[in-house]
């Protein structure tokens, strides 16, 4: 990996998931000008695909409209050769899961929590009224707000990071029928059910988040099959329930967010943030910035002066021109947890890593699987009723079933769950080359967080390529398209005993070559809106 991308001087890598490597850099000027940013970079083996591309660009002119003090900023949208990148905020600070994690989620004060949600849907409302240049709105959906994708900086400020899902008026790469993204554990009930969703989808999220604030444990448990099918039929435990002795005003509050039709929802996140300043308010001792920012520091006052430390030795050294070598800033373990990680990393900022499609529209990842973290896709049905059904079907099969497979506690941490399906089923399925057994096909596989090529192929059929990423588990589904017959060929035998005329040499080109069907639209570029490095705002 080169030591600078564009102006920016990489120090440190931060993380690397799925679609992109997050990276620590320094931008230096005169006078001794330094400022730290974080660069968000395009896999180079992702770079050359076109919908791989197509995401990436989607993803960072929409970080380029958003400027809130509640929402991570972009400062610059760039390319370098054939390297793609997003330059923003810099925050020092931990993800709100960071918190939940090192101090426990039953011990983490309420209105600490209360605190923090009120000013990530102070975010959330922002780039759900966002309106483009000329005043049309963008109808903004983040589609994954979860506590991974909330920061708290050190000072105090809340930010929402990862728009790399969210859906907006104007984007080149659409989400097909039957496919989800988000985290089962935090989606709306018409997300799951791949209907269409708007800003009370996201409001349902952070109702989850205020249960699990006023429960002290999460609100989704088991495996995702039973999760969704539960959160379609609105069968999950109430607040009330779960937390009797939970703050009333708190209690409709969640109530309210988390309804099952969107309608009984509250009308805007500004609503749902202005109920929780209320709660708020009416406290004795009212949590504020500067006392948010106070507890964090004295919560994780080792870590901070351990990441300053090291990141202070990369800036010397790049001071005094010595070779700067890139080191690796990873989170630490954890010692409040079973083996659960206690402080995710900057690299929060790449959650679309983490939840972004990992192969081509129609691979969907999704997280969260007791005990260990892990991301099982699944390709639903577009009508809600077909999706119950399934889940239900699924359910039932026996204990050597994928979702037996799924729910044991012997899956090997360091392996994924891979499921594949590709239609006709006499399709021959080929990982980098070798041969796969059986269509469709289960098995587990290396989490080795690479790129790897599936291949599936049937004569008389166009072969299929996609690229998919060795870091979580995933379902892929896909249907090969009939190869076009040359129009030649599709001639009948003449009746007549003569010997068929000979044909010039450009006709028996054009007869070499396949066409396309009579009326069929001409194919376009995936990449529909290249980006105009002069106005990376342009659509």
């Amino acid at each position: 990996m080169s030591d600078k991308i564009g102006k920016y001087r990489v120090i440190a890598k931060l993380g690397q998931g799925g679609m992109a490597r997050v990276l620590l850099t320094v931008a230096a000027g005169k006078a001794g000008f330094e400022k730290l940013l974080v660069v968000k970079e395009l896999r180079e083996e992702l770079a050359g695909d076109p919908e791989f591309l197509t995401m990436f660009l989607d993803e960072a002119r929409l970080a380029a409209r958003l400027n809130h003090s509640n929402v991570v900023q972009t400062y610059e949208v760039g390319q370098d050769g054939d390297r793609h990148f997003i330059a923003m905020d810099y925050l020092e600070g931990q993800s709100l899961v960071a918190l939940q994690v090192a101090v426990g989620r039953s011990k983490l004060p309420i209105d600490v929590q209360v605190r923090v949600l009120s000013d990530m849907l102070s975010g959330l409302h922002y780039a759900h009224t966002l309106c483009d240049y000329d005043g049309t709105p963008l109808c903004v959906v983040h589609r994954d707000v979860s506590p991974h994708n909330v920061f708290i900086t050190y000072d105090g400020q809340v930010r929402v990071l990862d728009f790399g899902i969210a859906k907006a008026i104007g984007a080149s790469a659409q989400t097909r029928t039957g496919v989800y993204k988000g985290k089962p554990a935090y989606m709306a009930p018409e997300q799951v059910q791949t209907q269409p969703v708007d800003a009370r989808a996201d409001i349902f999220s952070a109702g989850v988040m205020l249960w699990e604030a006023l429960a002290g444990k999460r609100f989704a448990v088991g495996n995702e099959l039973a999760v969704l099918s539960s959160r379609v039929l609105g069968t999950e435990n109430s607040i009330r329930t779960v937390a009797p002795s939970a703050p009333p005003e708190l209690v409709e509050i969640c109530e309210k967010a988390m309804a099952l039709s969107p309608a009984s929802r509250f009308e805007s996140a500004g609503a749902m943030r202005d109920a929780l300043e209320s709660w708020l308010d009416a406290r004795e001792n009212r949590v504020g910035p500067k006392e948010l920012g106070a507890y964090l520091v004295e919560v994780f006052a080792a870590e901070r002066a351990s990441m300053r430390a090291r990141i202070d030795e990369q800036l010397r050294l790049l001071r005094s021109s010595e070779e700067v070598s890139v080191i690796e800033l990873t989170r630490v373990a954890s010692s409040s947890g079973a083996g659960t990680p206690a402080s995710p990393r900057q690299s929060d900022l790449a959650a679309a890593d983490e939840v972004g499609t990992v192969a081509k529209a129609t691979v969907s990842t999704n997280h969260t699987r007791l005990p260990r973290r892990s991301l099982i896709p699944i390709i639903l049905g577009a009508a809600a009723t077909l999706l119950v059904v399934s889940i239900f079907a699924l359910r039932s099969r026996s204990s050597g079933s994928a979702v037996a497979s799924a729910t044991s506690s012997a899956v090997v941490p360091d392996d994924i769950d891979v499921d594949i399906r590709v239609h006709p089923a006499a399709a021959e399925l080929l990982l980098d080359n070798v041969q796969l057994q059986g269509n469709p096909f289960h098995g587990s596989m290396p989490k080795d967080g690479r790129v790897h090529e599936l291949e599936c192929r049937l004569e008389g059929y166009v072969t299929l390529k996609r690229k998919v990423v060795f870091d979580r588990d995933f379902r892929i589904e896909l249907e090969l398209q009939p190869a076009l017959v040359p129009a030649a060929s599709l001639q009948q035998p003449s009746s007549s005993s003569s010997p068929p005329t000979s044909t010039s040499a450009t006709a028996k080109s054009q007869v070499d070559k396949p066409h396309a069907p009579s009326g069929a639209p001409k194919p376009t570029s995936t990449l529909e809106h290249p980006l105009d490095e002069s106005n990376p705002y342009a659509k």
